[in-house]
């Protein structure tokens, strides 16, 4: 296995190990923050929608209907036309379907939104029933202030059939007293249109929902739940706890899933709630921690594909250096008889330096090698000739290396030995026995040394012992003349 790959494997089973710890430290911080976010989001939208229905059934409403009791007051009751046309710009500003007022003493004037219209009636609203007995009046009169029903079901009017509420408050004579009350139908079914702007896809199942005072959901964008008669977890947990349930809590549906719960009351008796599933808060946590687990490993890819080329790109010379290594060895062992040479780097790392001294000691390496050679060739040549009996010669040549030094050393020293012990010839000793054999004994060495000097020592005993013997041999010759004389002068 390359160590390029061995590094980069570790490397990236780090960057592994330190992403999924990552991940999995940061996931609880990622999800409180994504749940905040969300938190947010639904707080948002309930201020938003609040504030909508509040302008419209409050604010905006209750600035309307004091504007017809302001003219109400200083309006004498038997101009009918006058007031009806007042009431009329009213509704034709704000698109109110019907405002009417009735008087303590029963009279009852009714005015329906007409776009054009000019003209009006001075009669009063004929009617079959008694105004001054529907809630609406009732309790504008006792709270002698401004009142917004529950939502019902229009009876009468422009409205008649249609989910509506009535927003209602007393009017005075210019005496001050009680003169009556004035009133209007909004209608409370188009509201889900306003909340459609805030859907969300992080959001697929938020839902924001109106309740009336007795906390019946009066607008819900499932309409088969509005005034069904039927409580929903949500209506029955307000009515048990009649509506003090704080701005936040828990809902379990029929179907067992949790939702958050964000509520609101109106100042006119009504509430809000948005509400989402838990499910929604889950999922955005996971798509959360799943995106960065897609970009963790994105981006893993990346750096592992970068790092490959840096690392590959950095450790590229080791080739080189593996080679000529592998080379350097080969020299060393004799394998091959050609030195290496090394690609030096012009960088200036440790592997540019690690590659000039390579090329340094392969240089080294070669001369001491040459040396070597040198060295043994002349050791050869010293060997072979005391093959043939020669000896005196020293090997001149020096290694680098202490051990051969020490065995060219003791050679040398052995080759003196060797001449102060038999002389540097043995063949001139050989060259002398030849002649002892052929009865020569003149032959000598020259410049003797040891053993040499002993074949010259034996040479002189034997040339000296055959001189003696010599003499011994003419003494006996004449003394055998002498004796023959005697011998035949004592015949004679």
């Amino acid at each position: 296995m390359k160590l390029s790959f061995k590094i980069i494997t570790y490397i990236v089973a780090v960057f592994v190990v330190i992403m999924a710890i990552s991940i999995y430290s940061s996931f609880r911080s990622l999800s409180s923050n994504v749940n905040k976010l969300h938190d947010l989001v639904q707080s948002t939208v309930l201020d938003a929608s609040y504030t909508t229905i509040n302008i419209t059934m409050g604010i905006e409403a209750q600035q309307h209907l004091e504007y017809i009791a302001s003219v109400m007051k200083n309006m004498p009751s038997s101009n009918i036309g006058d007031i009806r046309r007042a009431i009329s710009r009213i509704s034709g500003a704000v698109k109110y379907p019907d405002m009417f007022i009735v008087y303590e003493n029963g009279n009852y004037i009714n005015e329906s939104y007409t776009p054009g219209k000019v003209s009006f009636s001075d009669a009063y609203t004929s009617i079959d029933m008694d105004m001054r007995t529907r809630p609406w009046y009732v309790e504008a009169k006792a709270k002698n202030g401004f009142f917004v029903t529950n939502a019902y079901i229009s009876q009468a009017g422009s409205t008649k059939g249609k989910m509506v509420a009535t927003a209602s408050l007393p009017f005075y004579d210019s005496n001050d007293k009680f003169a009556g009350v004035v009133a209007m139908d909004i209608i409370v079914d188009g509201f889900q249109e306003r909340f459609k702007n805030f859907s969300t896809p992080i959001f697929p199942s938020l839902r924001v929902m109106i309740f009336d005072s007795n906390f019946d959901i009066i607008s819900h964008p499932n309409s088969k739940l509005v005034m069904d008669n039927y409580d929903t977890p949500t209506e029955k947990y307000l009515k048990d706890n009649k509506g003090n349930v704080g701005e936040n809590f828990v809902i379990v549906n029929n179907e067992g899933i949790a939702s958050y719960v964000h509520y609101k009351k109106f100042p006119f008796g009504w509430s809000m709630a948005v509400s989402a599933s838990i499910i929604d808060y889950e999922r955005a946590v996971n798509n959360a921690v799943l995106q960065d687990i897609v970009l963790g490993i994105i981006m893993l890819i990346i750096g592992s594909l970068i790092l490959v080329y840096i690392i590959r790109k950095f450790l590229a010379p080791l080739g080189n250096i593996s080679t000529s290594l592998a080379q350097l060895f080969a020299f060393i062992n004799h394998e091959s008889k050609n030195a290496p040479s090394i690609k030096l780097l012009n960088s200036k790392d440790e592997l540019a330096q690690m590659t000039r001294l390579m090329d340094d000691n392969i240089k080294r390496t070669k001369i001491n090698m040459e040396d070597d050679t040198k060295l043994v060739n002349e050791v050869v040549s010293v060997v072979d000739e005391a093959k043939k009996g020669k000896f005196g010669t020293i090997i001149s040549q020096n290694s680098k290396n202490p051990q051969t030094n020490k065995i060219k050393d003791s050679l040398n020293e052995m080759t003196n030995a060797l001449t102060t012990l038999l002389g540097f010839d043995l063949s001139k000793p050989a060259s002398v026995f030849e002649s002892f054999e052929k009865n020569d004994f003149t032959a000598r060495i020259e410049n003797p040394q040891g053993l040499e000097k002993g074949v010259n020592s034996l040479g002189d005993s034997i040339a000296s012992m055959l001189k003696t013997s010599a003499s011994y041999a003419n003494k006996l010759s004449t003394r055998a003349d002498e004796l023959k004389e005697s011998m035949q002068k004592l015949t004679d």
